[in-house]
């Protein structure tokens, strides 16, 4: 192909003939293609590996951010209009399309709890030109074990905040205010966030905050460890606040703290007589 004779790799010519394929086949769903002509485009040959003796390459490791860095992106998050969203994730492990989903009845602030029952999520209607979308709230990933969450004192307070301000927005908007699931987190029209939004948003605060950047999700594997490594909570309770199906995901969403292995070993050698 041109790409080959460019000098792009065959892995590479590969990767890009997997792409195109996938995008006329949504083009041709649409009725914007008459069909997929990449189907008959046959993709080159993957080289074979050579093992030259070389370690193999690690894979790259996502870490948390520490407590402290934790607490600058709050602070920073703490000025915005939508911040408790960024709260939610870190204290309670909520997804983020579980956080932007919630609605007013979802939560009691009277009884400090939260109800985490759907996800917000979005759908094309119509085809071609015509094609729109919009937000639907949808099933969770995983049924959860443990459906209402308590929410501590600041977060209560934090929702309390946002519902006068979402009030005030909603009064400013006046006849342009949409907000048909009743969400508490919206644009200042009332429309759902969707995850663009919250990609760039979460960019800017990390930004903001000095901090190294993380994914959104990593607030959730935070949680985790905290809750599991450095508060000692048991992985059951732990995996039941973070909706997890079985035990064995909340141990893949925990972190090794260097400092607590450290002075397990510590202890360790001390009682085996190892320490001097």
């Amino acid at each position: 192909s041109s790409l080959s004779r460019g000098g792009m790799s065959p892995a590479m010519v590969h990767h890009v003939l997997v792409v195109l394929r996938m995008a006329l086949n949504l083009a041709e769903s649409w009725d914007l293609v008459a069909r997929n002509v990449a189907r008959r485009v046959k993709a080159p040959a993957k080289p074979e590996k050579i093992d030259d003796g070389s370690e193999p390459k690690a894979r790259s490791v996502r870490e948390p951010l520490t407590v402290d860095d934790t607490r600058k992106l709050l602070d920073a998050a703490g000025k915005h209009r939508l911040g408790a969203i960024w709260f939610l994730a870190a204290c309670l492990g909520l997804r983020k399309s579980e956080a932007i989903g919630l609605r007013w009845r979802d939560v009691d602030l009277d009884a400090a709890t939260v109800a985490v029952r759907h996800q917000l999520t979005f759908v094309i209607d119509g085809e071609g030109v015509q094609r729109t979308t919009r937000a639907v709230l949808a099933p969770l990933k995983a049924k959860r074990r443990l459906e209402v969450l308590p929410l501590a004192p600041g977060l209560v307070a934090l929702l309390r905040e946002r519902r006068a301000v979402q009030a005030a927005e909603k009064l400013k908007a006046g006849a342009a205010w949409e907000n048909e699931h009743s969400l508490i987190f919206t644009s200042l029209r009332g429309h759902a966030l969707d995850s663009c939004r919250m990609h760039r948003l979460h960019r800017e605060l990390l930004a903001a905050a000095g901090v190294r950047v993380v994914r959104f999700h990593d607030l959730r594997h935070g949680a985790a460890t905290e809750m599991v490594v450095r508060d000692g909570v048991d992985v059951a309770s732990a995996g039941a606040i973070l909706g997890h199906a079985d035990r064995t995901t909340t141990l893949r969403y925990t972190h090794a703290d260097p400092a607590r292995a450290h002075a397990a070993v510590a202890r360790l050698g001390e009682r085996l007589g190892l320490n001097g």
